[in-house]
């Protein structure tokens, strides 16, 4: 039934709105008479559904009468207890990554920078994985010069 009423509002909007849009060119004769038919109907239409809608609503006068025959209790409900639970700290440090891919090619590339930069000929690199308090994973990576015996 709200579905139909909203329609009917919705289309004599619409149609208001398409009478309004067309201001400098004069309207012809007809196309309004036409408006004016498509206008009354829907109006009828509303009309017709406020009627069932009403029919079935008490009106204020019967549910007034009915509220004071009844006895009317006010039930406390108990409070529930709030608890705060502490936010977690989910700030990933800074040179972190989300992605071990990302951090995998950071490494290779710092590794690989230091052999240049520094003359390293031998070094490796590893990838940990750590995470926040929250649970988000993050990743760091390290490296150095390998010196064999």
């Amino acid at each position: 039934m709200f579905s139909k009423k909203m329609l009917c509002t919705l289309s004599i909007i619409g149609l208001s709105l398409v009478g309004c849009s067309n201001v400098e060119e004069p309207v012809k004769e007809e196309m309004s008479e036409a408006i004016k038919e498509e206008k009354s109907e829907v109006l009828n239409e509303i009309e017709n559904v406020e009627e069932s809608t009403n029919s079935y609503m008490p009106n204020q006068q019967e549910s007034q009468i009915e509220s004071n025959n009844n006895p009317v209790y006010e039930v406390q409900q108990p409070q529930e207890e709030v608890i705060e639970v502490p936010a977690c700290d989910d700030t990933i440090p800074y040179g972190a990554y989300t992605s071990y891919n990302e951090a995998n090619m950071a490494a290779q590339n710092a590794l690989n920078e230091s052999f240049f930069t520094q003359g390293w000929s031998n070094g490796h690199y590893g990838v940990d994985t750590h995470q926040t308090e929250c649970g988000t994973i993050y990743y760091t990576y390290w490296f150095e010069e390998f010196v064999g015996s």
